[in-house]
C-alpha cells in the first residue's frame, strides 16, 4: 500500500492497542450494578439493528457500523447515509445521524456519526425550593476507520467526543470504540467490541459522570440469501451480563420482516421483545443510464421495555 495507507494503519494500530488495553478496563473488576451515569451512551443505533434485539455487533455491515462495530465499516460497497429518530420511554427523544465512506482503492473505510438525545425537562432547585425547570441534553459526535488486515479479519476504531448539558451546568468527554470483525466461512461471521473507554465527564458541582464501558462479542450465521441469524452478548461494566439474539428474512426484494429479544427480565412481562420492518427501493442514478442505482431504506423497529413502556425507532438510509 501507499504511505497513505501506511499511516492509517499505524493510528489504527496505536487506537485499536490503546482501546483494548486501556488500563480504564479495570472497572469491569470493580464496578458495582448502576456506577455508570453517562448513561444516554447505552442508546443504539439504527432500527433494523434495534428490530433484531440489538445482536448486531457481527452484522455491522451498513453506516450504523459506527456505532456497533466500526470493523463492520469494511462491508460498505458505496457510500451511505443513515438517520433515526427514536422516542423512547419517559419521553426521551434522539436523533442519530451515520454516514460511511469506503475508499477501496487505498484499502480505507471512514464513517462518522452524531447523536443529538433531549430529555424531558428537570426541576430546577435552589435551597430546597422548586424555582423552575431546566434542559437535559446529551451530544456524541464521532469519527471512524476501518482497514482489513487479512483476508477474513478486519479492524476499526471510533474516536468519539461526548457533551452533557444539565441546566447552567455541562461537561466533555472523549472515549474511544475498538472493533474486530472475522469471517470464518462465508456464511458465519464472528465480532467484538469494546466501546466507551475514556475519562470521567466532569459536569461541574464537583460532579463527575462516568461513562459506560462495555464488552460485547457476537456471531452471525446467514442461513439462506435471505435470512440472516445472530446472537451476542454484552458486559457492561456496571451491570449484569445481557443476552440478545435476533433474524432478518426477506420476504421479497423489497420488504424484510424482523424479530429478536434481549433478557430484561427486571422490567416486566415481555420486556426486551423487539419487532420491525424494512422496506428497500432503487432508483436510476441522474444522468448516468446503465450505471449503479441509488438504494434507500426505510425501517421501524417496536420494542418493548415491560413496565416502562414502548420505544419506537424509525431509520431512512441511502447508498449512493
Amino acid at each position: 500500500g501507499g504511505p497513505v495507507r501506511k499511516i492509517a494503519a499505524a493510528l489504527l494500530c496505536v487506537l485499536w492497542i490503546g482501546g483494548v488495553f486501556n488500563p480504564a478496563g479495570s472497572a469491569w473488576a470493580a464496578a458495582e450494578d448502576g456506577t455508570a451515569s453517562a448513561v444516554f451512551l447505552r442508546m443504539t443505533a439504527g432500527a433494523r439493528a434495534q428490530a433484531m434485539g440489538g445482536a448486531f455487533t457481527s452484522v455491522a455491515d451498513d453506516a450504523n457500523a459506527v456505532y456497533w462495530n466500526p470493523a463492520g465499516l469494511v462491508q460498505v460497497r458505496r457510500p451511505e447515509l443513515s438517520f433515526s429518530h427514536t422516542i423512547d420511554v419517559q419521553d426521551v427523544k434522539a436523533e442519530y445521524l451515520a454516514v460511511a465512506y469506503p475508499i477501496r482503492r487505498a484499502g480505507l473505510f471512514l464513517g462518522g456519526s452524531g447523536l443529538l438525545v433531549n430529555m424531558a425537562d428537570v426541576d430546577k432547585i435552589e435551597n430546597s425550593v422548586v424555582t423552575g425547570s431546566q434542559k437535559v441534553r446529551f451530544l456524541t459526535y464521532s469519527g471512524s476507520l476501518a482497514m482489513p488486515i487479512l483476508p477474513v479479519f478486519a479492524a476499526g476504531v471510533t474516536v468519539k467526543g461526548i457533551n452533557q448539558t444539565l441546566g447552567d451546568f455541562g461537561g466533555n468527554g472523549t472515549a474511544i470504540d475498538a472493533g474486530a470483525l472475522v469471517r470464518l466461512m462465508p456464511t458465519l461471521t464472528l465480532g467484538g467490541v469494546v466501546a466507551n473507554l475514556g475519562s470521567k465527564i466532569d459536569v461541574g458541582g464537583g460532579v463527575q459522570n462516568t461513562i459506560p464501558q462495555i464488552i460485547r462479542g457476537g456471531a452471525s450465521f446467514r442461513l439462506t440469501p435471505r435470512v440472516l441469524l445472530a446472537a451476542e452478548v454484552e458486559k457492561p461494566a456496571d451491570a449484569a451480563l445481557k443476552l440478545r439474539g435476533g433474524a432478518e428474512w426477506w420476504a421479497s426484494e423489497i420488504l424484510a420482516l424482523r424479530g429478536g429479544y434481549e433478557k430484561r427480565d427486571s422490567l416486566g412481562s415481555g420486556a426486551g421483545l423487539s419487532l420491525g420492518i424494512g422496506f428497500k427501493s432503487k432508483f436510476e442514478r441522474p444522468g448516468a443510464a446503465g450505471g449503479e442505482a441509488i438504494e434507500s431504506a426505510l425501517d421501524y423497529a417496536y420494542l418493548s421495555m415491560g413496565d416502562l413502556g414502548t420505544t419506537h425507532r424509525l431509520s431512512f438510509g441511502v447508498k449512493f
